[in-house]
């Protein structure tokens, strides 16, 4: 029996995808989750796979340029205007999408090493101190990621670097 491709009905076809975006800061990433929930009516489900594919590349490429605005440290004001933007972008104005929405949500990126690169400087920097001097700078590195609210990486900065010589 062969199966034939009728026009879509339509319906709002819900994703989630996630990447990573540059930031303003020097070699930092942000790590960006998406959910897209676009309606694309008329057209059969082959289409609607490459248009929702298009729609995908675009919200990634728009997040992308925008995103190096802002340093790891205006996350939340980051996620606002970029999800702002892809609201307000052409980039779903296609005859086919009927109805659109689209979120953001952005945190540091830990696991990219093009990402990390600064990781390398910071750990030569500290096995260069005197361990009496280690203490004070690890504190206050510590107090400096809590307060770009990333207390996460600041146990890990401590955790890591505690009892260390």
């Amino acid at each position: 029996m062969r199966r034939r491709w009728g026009p879509a009905r339509g319906g709002t076809a819900r994703e989630e995808f996630q990447a990573r975006i540059p930031s303003s800061d020097a070699g930092l990433c942000f790590h960006a989750y998406f959910r897209l929930a676009v309606d694309i009516v008329g057209v059969e489900e082959m289409e609607r796979v490459r248009i929702r594919a298009r729609l995908r590349r675009d919200v990634l490429r728009a997040a992308a340029t925008a995103a190096r605005a802002f340093t790891l440290g205006e996350r939340g004001v980051a996620e606002a205007e970029l999800t702002c933007l892809l609201l307000d972008h052409d980039l779903f104005d296609h005859p086919r999408v009927r109805d659109f929405t689209v979120e953001v949500r952005l945190v540091g990126a830990d696991g990219e090493p093009e990402c990390r690169a600064g990781a390398a400087a910071v750990q030569e920097f500290l096995h260069g101190l005197a361990p009496a001097e280690r203490s004070g700078v690890l504190a206050a590195l510590a107090a400096q990621m809590r307060a770009l609210d990333r207390p996460d990486l600041a146990e890990r900065l401590v955790r890591d670097w505690t009892g260390h010589d």
